[in-house]
């Protein structure tokens, strides 16, 4: 199964797994998981958001590669 980055973004928000993720999508899970941990511990939004965007930037390229 295929998941979309607002299904992923959701799930990392909330730290939940989701069932037979690929390995780019648990990547992208993670890192994303991460940086709303950084903006709850009390970081800057920005870094935290500018993170998020570079986490979605390789996974993209990743897919494209693979395309």
């Amino acid at each position: 199964m295929s998941y979309a980055i607002p299904e992923i973004k959701v799930a990392a928000y909330n730290w939940t797994e989701l069932p037979h993720m690929t390995q780019a999508e648990r990547t992208l899970w993670q890192g994303l998981g991460w940086c709303y941990e950084c903006y709850r511990n009390g970081e800057d939004k920005t870094v935290c958001d500018n993170m998020a965007k570079q986490y979605i930037e390789m996974y993209e390229r990743r897919l494209k590669h693979y395309d």
